[in-house]
Order: C-alpha cells, then sequence, then structure tokens
C-alpha cells in the first residue's frame, strides 16, 4: 500500500482503523476551512497539478481485518467527514458508490463511531442519542464553508469537487507489521525541523547583496529580527542597533534608508556572538543575569530581560511577508497565501529593474510594517486582546535603561480599554471573522492605511476602521452578486470607501442558514456593543453558525419550516464548545445549559439577545412558546434595521 492516492482511491480500498491509543478527533474548524481554502486555490491556479496532503502511515491488523491508522488520523478523519458532507448534498447528485460507511472506524469508541455513521446517513441529531458532537459540528460547517471559498475565489463548485477527488493525493505507507510500533512514535518525534519558506526567500534576496558583506549582515539582522512576530521588534535587535534604527526611547519611526542604517550599524566583530568569549566573559554575564548565548551587545544597560507575558500574533511570518510585499509593490498582483512564498518573491524580484535596490527597499518597507504591526494591531496577552506600544526611558536613580508597554492610544495612567476600547473592538472583529493565517485581507487594508499614514491619531484609525467594515458589508458581504468587489479593489480602487449604498445590498443573504458569512455576524455584534457598550464582552473564535431554533428538534412534531429556521433572526455565531452543548436543544433548553449568566455574558451580543427573549416568554407565555416564529421575524427586523442605521450613513 506504499503509494500516492488520490481521494477516490484512497477510501475505495480496504476500511481504516483509528486505533484506542490514537487522541480524539481534534481538528478546529479553521483548520479544516484552511485545508478547503488551500484545496480550492489549487483547483483555481493549477488545476492540471496534484495537491499533495501528507502522509499516512498504516499498519495491516488481522483482528479487525483494516488499516491501523498510526500517523495521519486527523487528516484521514477530516476527509471523511468532507466526503459524508458531499454525499448528502441533495443540489449536487454525486456519484459516490464507492464510498462506504464502514470505510472508517474507531476502535472502542462507540460516540465516534455512532457520529461517522449519523454523519453519513444523514441523520437528524437528537439529545436521545449519545455521540461526538465535535464530529458533527464539522461536519455542518463543511458545505457553508465550501461555498464561501468557492464564491470569494469565483470557483464553479463542480471544479472544485473534481478536483478534490481527482487531483488531492495523500502518500500512503504501510508498515511492516514486526515493527515496533513505540520505537516508530520515539522515531518521527524526534526529527529535525524542516527549513521554512522564508529561510529560503531570506537567502534568494541576501543574494542580491553579496558584494557588500555590510550590507547582507544589515539586512540579515533585519529580516531575522521581523521574522520573531512573538516579541516586539525592537527587543529582538541589540541594544545598540536599536538605539541606532529606533532612537534612543526606542518608540520612534525606523530609519528609512538602507545605506543610512549600514553606515551607522556595528560591525560584525562587535557582537559577542560573532567572536570567541573566555569563560570569565560567560560566567560575568550569567551573574548579571544574561544566558550564556547573551552578548556583551545586550550590555548592562540592556533591558532585554524585560518580564513580560509573551504575545500572541495574529499572523505569522511567512503570511506577513506576502502583505508587505504587496505594499512595497502595490501593482503586482501577490497572493496573501504563503504556499507559494518563494516562487511569489522570486517572480517580483526577477521582475526588477535594480535588484539591489528592490532588495534594500524592501528591507526598510518590512521594517518599517512590523514597526507599526506592533504599535497598530491588536494581539492576545493573558488571554485577552490588548493594543500596546513600547516606551524606554532612562532611569535617574541608577541610570539603567528601563522599558515597558504602554497603550497605544491614550496617557500612559489611564486603563487600557478607556481609550483603545473601539480600536480593539474593531480590530478583533476584523481578526476572529478571519482566524486563519492565509488571506487576512482585513490586515492588508490595515498595513496599507498604516504605511501611508504612520502617525495615525486614534479617532483616525478608528475612522477608517470602521470604513473599511462599511465597505466590507456593502461591497463583498451583502451586495448582490453582480455588484460585489474584490478585496484589493477595496483597497487600491476604491481607498476603502464604499461603492455601494444601501440599496444595492441583497437582503435575502442574511437568510442563508450556516451560509452567512461570519463577518456579517461579528459585525452585528459591534453595532450592538456601540448601541448598549456592554462592560463584558469581547469578541473571540466563535465559528460555528447555530440555528437557535434547532434543524432537527427531538420531537419531529415540533419542526419548523425552513425559510423560518434559515433567517437571520433565528441564526447566531458560536464556539465549537458551545455548539457540542446546544446539539439539537430547544431554545429554552439552550439557556438553561448554562450553569450562570457569567457563562451567558461570555456569548456573543446577538445570542445574548435571543436569550432575554427567551427567558422573558417563560415569565410571560406557555411552556413550548418560548422562540416562535414571530420572535425571529422581529429579530430580523431589528437587525436590518440597525445594518440600515449605520451602513445608510
Amino acid at each position: 500500500m506504499n503509494n500516492t492516492v488520490n481521494i477516490r482511491e484512497l477510501f475505495s480500498k480496504s476500511p481504516f482503523l483509528i486505533p484506542i491509543y490514537q487522541r480524539n478527533y481534534a481538528w478546529e474548524t479553521k483548520e479544516v476551512k484552511q485545508l478547503l481554502q488551500d484545496i480550492a486555490d489549487y483547483a483555481q491556479n493549477h488545476h492540471d497539478w496534484e495537491y499533495f496532503i501528507g502522509t499516512l502511515i498504516v499498519l495491516w491488523n488481522e483482528n479487525h481485518s483494516a488499516y491501523e491508522t498510526i500517523d495521519g488520523q486527523q487528516r484521514l478523519t477530516t476527509l471523511y467527514i468532507i466526503l459524508c458532507a458531499l454525499k448528502n448534498w441533495q443540489e449536487l447528485s454525486l456519484d459516490l458508490g464507492w464510498f462506504k460507511s464502514e470505510q472508517l472506524t474507531f476502535d472502542n469508541r462507540e460516540n465516534s463511531c455512532r457520529s461517522l455513521s449519523m454523519i453519513y446517513e444523514n441523520l437528524p441529531f437528537s439529545d436521545q442519542i449519545e455521540y461526538e458532537k465535535h464530529i458533527v459540528s464539522i461536519y455542518e460547517t463543511i458545505r457553508p464553508a465550501i461555498l464561501s471559498i468557492c464564491s470569494d475565489l469565483k470557483l464553479d463548485l463542480q471544479n472544485f469537487i473534481d478536483y478534490l477527488l481527482s487531483k488531492v493525493k495523500i502518500l500512503s505507507i504501510e508498515i511492516p507489521r514486526s515493527i515496533d510500533k513505540n520505537h516508530y512514535f520515539e522515531v518521527m518525534n524526534s526529527r529535525g525541523v524542516q527549513l521554512e519558506q522564508h529561510e529560503i526567500v531570506k537567502a534568494d534576496l541576501m543574494q542580491e547583496l553579496q558584494a557588500s558583506n555590510d550590507d547582507m549582515f544589515v539586512f540579515g539582522r533585519i529580516w531575522d529580527a521581523c521574522s520573531n512576530m512573538e516579541r516586539y521588534v525592537q527587543m529582538n535587535f541589540y541594544t545598540k542597533e536599536r538605539e541606532i534604527i529606533f532612537g534612543d526611547d526606542w518608540t520612534s519611526g525606523p530609519l528609512q534608508d538602507f545605506d543610512s542604517i549600514v553606515s551607522r550599524f556595528p560591525v560584525p566583530g562587535e557582537h559577542d556572538l560573532d567572536r570567541p568569549r573566555s569563560l570569565r566573559n560567560i560566567l560575568e554575564t550569567l551573574e548579571e543575569g544574561g544566558s550564556i548565548t547573551s552578548a556583551n551587545a545586550k550590555g548592562k544597560n540592556s533591558d532585554d530581560r524585560l518580564d513580560d507575558d509573551p504575545f500572541y500574533s495574529v499572523i505569522n511570518y511567512q503570511n506577513f511577508l506576502l502583505h508587505v510585499l504587496k505594499v512595497f509593490v502595490p501593482d503586482k498582483e501577490i497572493r496573501l497565501d504563503d504556499k507559494q512564498l518563494s516562487d511569489t518573491f522570486l517572480s517580483v524580484l526577477n521582475e526588477a529593474k535594480d535588484k539591489v535596490v528592490f532588495v534594500k527597499g524592501f528591507a526598510v518597507c518590512l521594517l518599517k510594517c512590523r514597526f507599526l504591526f506592533d504599535k497598530y494591531v491588536v494581539r492576545r496577552q493573558n488571554d485577552r486582546w490588548c493594543l500596546k506600544r513600547l516606551r524606554s526611558t532612562t532611569s535617574s536613580a541608577d541610570g539603567r535603561r528601563r522599558s515597558y508597554y504602554v497603550r497605544t492610544f491614550g496617557k500612559d495612567d489611564e486603563e487600557e480599554n478607556t481609550t483603545n476600547e473601539e480600536t480593539i473592538m474593531l480590530l478583533s472583529m476584523f481578526h476572529v471573522s478571519t482566524p486563519t493565517m492565509a488571506y487576512k485581507n482585513w490586515l492588508h487594508g490595515v498595513l496599507r492605511f498604516l504605511y501611508t499614514n504612520d502617525s495615525p491619531s486614534m479617532s483616525s484609525y478608528v475612522a477608517f476602521l470602521k470604513t473599511m467594515a462599511k465597505a466590507f458589508m456593502l461591497d463583498r458581504y451583502l451586495p448582490y452578486k453582480e455588484r460585489m468587489v474584490e478585496f484589493m479593489d477595496i483597497f487600491y480602487q476604491n481607498d476603502c470607501e464604499a461603492k455601494n449604498t444601501i440599496e444595492d445590498i441583497e437582503w435575502s443573504r442574511l437568510d442563508q442558514g450556516t451560509a452567512v458569512e461570519n463577518f456579517i455576524f461579528n459585525y452585528f455584534d459591534y453595532l450592538l456593543w456601540l448601541e448598549k457598550k456592554p462592560e463584558r464582552f469581547e469578541f473571540s473564535y466563535r465559528n460555528s453558525v447555530e440555528h437557535f431554533y434547532p434543524q432537527h428538534p427531538s420531537n419531529p412534531k415540533d419542526a419548523m419550516d425552513v425559510n423560518d429556521l434559515n433567517k437571520f433572526g433565528n441564526l447566531c455565531l458560536i464556539s465549537d464548545s458551545t455548539n457540542s452543548k446546544f446539539s439539537n436543544n430547544m431554545p429554552a433548553a439552550k439557556l438553561a445549559n448554562f450553569k450562570n449568566m457569567d457563562s451567558v455574558y461570555s456569548q456573543s451580543l446577538k445570542l445574548q439577545e435571543m436569550f432575554q427573549v427567551v427567558q422573558s416568554n417563560k415569565e410571560h407565555r406557555q411552556v413550548g412558546d418560548e422562540w416562535t416564529t414571530d420572535d425571529i421575524g422581529n429579530a430580523e427586523e431589528k437587525a436590518i434595521n440597525l445594518f440600515k442605521k449605520y451602513l445608510g450613513n
């Protein structure tokens, strides 16, 4: 079985068994959507190519007459769930006669096996039956995700499916039965780290600077400093370098001329890491609180040991590089997806009139964008969103350099959210709507704005974010299909000003059930927040569209007309964990599932309002009438009026 097979061939062979020692299925919605996005990209742009999604390691299990999955079970289970969604997609009428329910089973996990059987047969999910709710949750996101991705790429749905079944390949490897599985896992877990694409790009660009060792050294320092996305970029330089680039207090925008940086930069020999060090020097460094790999470059007045919880970036370095490249060469078509990072950079580099000038200019652009990103884009710290900038001062008492973080806008002694609150709310709204690393279009709009307005006031920044959000709604997510505008056109042709008006909205786009875009829900929550300013609300990763009145109630007599079910008034955005809690409960039972109101306050504002209606109706209506078609209609009308209020200005 050691060969590369497509999805059809994979699931036409002997069945697969997920052994008991493997963990439960754990892929989240964002990981599944990223896989679908990657496949769609290739189906659209490289439809003649094969798309390789990894390796499946199996061992023949005679007791079960199946291939025991040693490595790759998460990917295998995801593919099975995708096939189930396609099989039950009535509008497609696909012939998947080769796909059988017994092709994947779990060893000694009845709930997981029952879930696979239910999604294969498209059976209603009832609280009377125990099943693995996470598997069902992922299953329900597949079809709306595919529709959304194909719509964004203008990719024909049938072409996507044909490519998925025939061109997506996986390397299936059968290991000998005599092998020690424990030894195999030990070998697999001790493998080295593969060279990352951005390191290849770095080498390609530095090659153009090989005529000058100083140029190559400075370019490498800038690149490496920018690559650590979890620390502020200033902290990734040595103290002397930092002062040269960012000024004495480290808050000035970086120098904007590469040759000026090189002329003032410390020569490589001045860094401890570039010359031998004595045992005495190492011990002195350790005594001062440093590390063996740290250097005199940190110096006695260094604050490199800034004690803070780590910051978590909303994007990785490889995808960040593509945003910077697009900012640097706005006339070039740059796909914001790192799968072809190296090829993209080489293509743009080869078109440059002067490659040395290009590389130097890109280095400066990269440095500036990283500085602006750190200062003006939200991060996670201590499980909260924050918007902070780095400051440094010299103590008058001991002359030591001190660095600390303060809020980006407002006075240093003010509480974080008194000034940054709306900015944080808008930025986190954009991010949680697109949590994947690739295709963060909103982030590109932000970087482009910051690059041309590198010291915005809070009011001008908030005004821009509001304008961009409005353009997303009017030009991308709610207009009639023929009026839709590409994201890059929103940024570069329309300067983030909406081209469409409230008259161009196709309101039926709100009534598409689970196919409604996450951004629409989050933008609605933002409007509710503007109206009420609740204290405890923040945007989080809510990726599942939930029918508040269930699609498949436990009692079939309680079933609601599908047109009412799919209305925006009956929909809300919830987390995967909440989705598993809700199941097919009726609205009142969903509210009762929460142990206290604090749990309710952590939900979306739209869902909180729905719960308030249910609670009120419980006190004034008969049992079973806590959430009716009238309530759905009222919620729908309120939502449309709120959209009109803010989008019609």
